[in-house]
């Protein structure tokens, strides 16, 4: 396999590890065999483009999260933790960061407060 096949193995590991799954629970959710998550997460196997939306799902991250690696360098960070840059990409960061019952839930509040 390729270095991004290893690359997208470390990322669906550590995203899994977020959320305290073994790879055996990822693999019952996502209907895919423990060994199958395993070969993925060591860069062994290469997943389709279904399986990858698939642990997305049971992962509660969007899929292209998986592949933050890819695209975005890593955010500068304070000794607090804070992001650095402007207010809008901090807040766009850590809006990405979320899962997406939190999203869903903030979007719900920020359009409540529209209607008054």
């Amino acid at each position: 396999m390729t270095e991004i096949d290893q690359l997208l193995g470390k990322s669906l590991s550590k995203a899994r590890e977020r959320v305290g799954m073994t790879p055996g629970e990822l693999g019952r959710r996502a209907r895919l065999s423990e060994a199958t998550v395993t070969a993925f997460e060591e860069g062994r196997r290469r997943a389709t483009a279904l399986q990858l939306f698939e642990i997305a799902d049971c992962l509660d991250v969007p899929v292209e999260g998986l592949f933050d690696w890819a695209e975005r360098p890593v955010p500068q960070v304070d000794a607090t933790g804070a992001a650095f840059g402007s207010g809008t990409e901090a807040l766009a960061e850590h809006y990405a960061a979320l899962s997406r019952s939190h999203r869903a839930a903030i979007y719900a509040f920020l359009l409540a407060l529209g209607r008054d």
